[in-house]
C-alpha cells in the first residue's frame, strides 16, 4: 500500500476571502510572498488557489481545503503548522467542521479487502447482461470521539482507499473545535489510519513509503 499526493485538512466555516491576498498568505503561510504560486479565479465562485512546493491551499467562502503536494511525513508536518497558523490568526471565524483526511493505493490487495468487494449479486447480474463499471463502498465508523469516514473503490489498477476523520458541530463555535483537533497532531490521526487499516484489512504501508512514518 502507497500514499498518495492527496492528504488534506478540510476546514468549513466562514471565512473571508479577501483577507486571503497573495501578500497574506506568502507573509504568513509560505515563508515568503516569492514562494507562492497564485491561480485567481475566473468566476467569483471558484475557489482562489495558491501553492508551494509542498502545499496547496484553496480558498472559498464555505471552507479552506490544505493539501499536501508530496506523501511524505514532512509534507504533513507542514500542513499542520499552516492550518494551526490560520486557525490562531483568524480565531473569530465561525467553524462548523473540520475534516483530516488520508489517501492510499493498494494495487495487490489482501483477502481481506477483496472480501468487501464480493458481491453476492454480482453472478446474476452476468447472466442477465449486466456488468458493474465501478465498485465502491462508503463505510461509517465511530470510536470514542472519534468519527471515521471509509471509502473503498476499486479501479482499474488496483484500489483507492480514502479515510476522512471529522468532527462538526450544530453551532458556529469558532476556531476551537479545529484547534482542539489539531492539538492531538496529525501525527494521531496518520497512525490512526494506518491502525484501522492494518487490523481491519490487513494493509501495511511500503517501507520505501513510509520515510520515518510509523
Amino acid at each position: 500500500m502507497r500514499a498518495r499526493n492527496d492528504q488534506a485538512i478540510v476546514i468549513a466555516g466562514y471565512w473571508n476571502r479577501m483577507i486571503f491576498t497573495p501578500e497574506w498568505v506568502g507573509e504568513k503561510l509560505f515563508e515568503g510572498a516569492d514562494q507562492v504560486e497564485a491561480q485567481v479565479p475566473i468566476l467569483p465562485v471558484d475557489p482562489i488557489i495558491y501553492k508551494n512546493d509542498t502545499i496547496e491551499l484553496k480558498v472559498s467562502g464555505g471552507r479552506l481545503v490544505f493539501r499536501t503536494l508530496n506523501p511524505d511525513i514532512g509534507s504533513l508536518w507542514a500542513l499542520e503548522s499552516v492550518v494551526r497558523i490560520v486557525l490562531k490568526e483568524l480565531n473569530d471565524t465561525p467553524v462548523t467542521a473540520i475534516g483530516i483526511n488520508f489517501s492510499f493505493e493498494e494495487k495487490n490487495p489482501t483477502k481481506e479487502l477483496k472480501a468487501c468487494f464480493e458481491f453476492p449479486d454480482e453472478a446474476n447480474a452476468k447472466k442477465a447482461g449486466w456488468r458493474s463499471t465501478e465498485l465502491r463502498i462508503v463505510r461509517h465508523f465511530e470510536k470514542s470521539e472519534q468519527k471515521l469516514i471509509f471509502i473503498a473503490a476499486k479501479t482499474s489498477d488496483g484500489f483507492r482507499l480514502d479515510l476522512n476523520f471529522h468532527r462538526d458541530s450544530k453551532t458556529n463555535v469558532g476556531t476551537e473545535i479545529a484547534l482542539e483537533c489539531i492539538r492531538e497532531g496529525i501525527d494521531t490521526y496518520w497512525n490512526a489510519s494506518l491502525d484501522f487499516l492494518k487490523r481491519i484489512y490487513n494493509l501495511r504501508l511500503e517501507e520505501a513509503a513510509t520515510d520515518g512514518q510509523n
